[in-house]
């Protein structure tokens, strides 16, 4: 029955008064707190002016790639870079189909399929145009890509033993074949077989890219001079005013048919992270010791592109990513494979089936930040029942291969034990005491944790039966990691599937096309991991079809 005194006493709703509240007493920052004031520059500082057709800012993938497409449609380009090099690092890819996947002997995935979980694990706060024509496409792009290098070794499987002469720089085939014991159709996360690894990484083959669009193309590349305001003439956008660090003098570059911006990621700029992924201070995630400077010794990735736009009248994401999947103790260690998670206090605290970025996201919230992976002596039979997730192993050799990623040597794990990153105990209690943990509870957590893998079914967490195995076999071995450092963040100007950037209103800024990190609309809260490689691919892909498409003025 109705409290017929609270009913009385209740303040009538001012339905208005809620609907028109301003979006900055919710708490929202200022765009001041990042973007800061637009620099003034007066044209007696300008010494030069350079035209061509194409102005690219950014000499990483996405804008080497948009330089090459650009030049050979026929059109005069620059790049302006403000390192004394290109950019790059780490080296995997996704590609859907084509004939690399063909060369690899894999099935077919349905494009769109990938296309709607990215969707989903991106919060459908992303546009679908642009993530399925990557999908459906990428594999033409991919194979123009490759054809800057026509010699080089493709291994056919992830284990191939690579001939000596190419063990410096070969392509293989991340996870395949697949495990055995391995259907991403039944996974509640699954990982499509569609990724490739370049080895070492893929910095050779961006090299000759490069070297194609320069010495063959007629491309010039402006090293240490930093792009710091576009311009624009009648609404559209004509080029860019940059500093050259050398003469400390500023040069107009004129863009005939169309500016490029390829200026990376966010996480070198502490004011961006705050104001949209403010989780990362609160929750005190590490930076990426992977941190390229320009020829000032600043790091690179500090948002300029984003800030360009924005001054210019472009509509930044709202909802930017923070690339931080946890990869448990990848090298010398045993990855984030799903064994059993206990944190400081000695509980399990998760479904540890789950792939890096739900680990991370987990972790974010338990005492120190820190987990336990717990296992027997057991492991070497049960990690072909594991998923190929990125940073998992699942598989084990007695002999130490070729093998890229998920498999783990006898010789791997021993030194792991030798560094110290996988603790060993004949018992548990001599195991958990090198541990940072709870011991008394984690023995009760272990206790349950075994019963529920005899029963076959876990009651606590649901975690997949084929994966739940019981610790009993001594010697038992741990691994303790923590928070995943943040290798990027990413959020850019809102964009289409034609790359090109959007005002407030949602009107094409025309001239004006964004491809790489700085290509917003892709990401939101979270990196997909369905596919390892995603952002190199999309950095490649669309970097190519925003060079075309600057030159055809698509």
């Amino acid at each position: 029955m109705e409290d017929a005194k609270s009913s009385e006493t209740m303040a009538p709703v001012n339905e208005n008064e809620i609907l028109t509240q301003k979006p900055t007493e919710y708490g929202r920052l200022s765009n001041d707190d990042w973007l800061g004031p637009e620099p003034m520059i007066d044209e007696t500082q300008i010494d030069e002016t350079i035209e061509a057709d194409v102005v690219i800012i950014g000499a990483g993938i996405a804008g080497i790639c948009a330089a090459r497409s650009a030049a050979e449609e026929g059109a005069s380009v620059v790049i302006i870079e403000k390192s004394a090099h290109f950019n790059c690092r780490s080296g995997q890819y996704c590609v859907i189909g084509g004939k690399i996947n063909e060369y690899f002997g894999r099935p077919a995935v349905d494009p769109d399929v990938v296309a709607d979980r990215i969707m989903r694990e991106c919060r459908y706060r992303i546009k679908r145009p642009i993530i399925s024509r990557w999908t459906h496409h990428a594999h033409e792009v991919f194979d123009w890509y490759i054809s800057a290098m026509p010699d080089m070794y493709i291994a056919k499987t992830s284990g191939e033993k690579i001939p000596p002469e190419h063990k410096r720089f070969y392509m293989a085939p991340l996870s395949w074949p697949q495990p055995e014991e391995y259907d991403y159709r039944e996974e509640e996360y699954p990982v499509y077989p569609n990724s490739l690894i370049f080895v070492p990484g893929h910095a050779p083959l961006i090299r000759r890219n490069l070297e194609i669009c320069t010495q063959e193309l007629g491309v010039k590349v402006y090293y240490g001079h930093f792009a710091e305001k576009l311009e624009r003439d009648g609404g559209r956008f004509t080029g860019v005013l940059v500093r050259d660090a050398a003469g400390a003098r500023y040069i107009r570059f004129r863009a005939k048919k169309g500016v490029v911006m390829a200026t990376g990621d966010n996480a070198g700029n502490p004011d961006i992270v705050k104001h949209f992924m403010p989780s990362v201070f609160e929750n005190h995630i590490p930076l990426t010791p992977m941190r390229t400077k320009d020829v000032e010794g600043n790091l690179i990735n500090t948002g300029d592109g984003l800030r360009m736009g924005a001054w210019a009248g472009a509509k930044a994401d709202q909802y930017h990513t923070v690339n931080a999947h946890n990869m448990g103790i990848m090298f010398s260690g045993m990855g984030n494979t799903p064994f059993l998670f206990l944190n400081r206090h000695g509980k399990r605290f998760m479904n540890e089936n789950v792939p890096g970025q739900q680990i991370e996201n987990q972790l974010e919230m338990q005492p120190g930040n820190i987990l336990h992976q717990i296992f027997d002596d057991n492991w070497r039979e049960q990690l072909k029942y594991m998923p190929p997730n990125h940073g998992g192993l699942c598989e084990y050799e007695a002999e130490e291969s070729d093998t890229m990623g998920e498999a783990i040597s006898e010789a791997e794990f021993q030194r792991g034990i030798q560094k110290g990153n996988i603790k060993r105990g004949g018992t548990l209690e001599a195991l958990l005491e090198q541990l940072d943990v709870d011991k008394a509870e984690a023995l009760r957590s272990i206790e349950r944790y075994n019963s529920l893998a005899r029963k076959g079914h876990d009651d606590d967490f649901n975690k997949a039966a084929k994966r739940l195995f019981p610790i009993e076999k001594g010697p038992f071995y741990a691994t303790t990691f923590g928070l995943s450092p943040m290798l990027s963040c990413i959020g850019g100007l809102e964009s289409d599937e034609e790359c090109h950037v959007f005002n407030e209103a949602g009107d094409v800024m025309p001239g004006l096309y964004v491809a790489g990190n700085v290509q917003g609309s892709i990401y939101a809260g979270e990196y997909p991991i369905c596919v390892r490689g995603m952002s190199h691919s999309i950095c490649m892909f669309y970097g190519y079809v925003a060079g075309k498409n600057a030159v055809n003025n698509v």
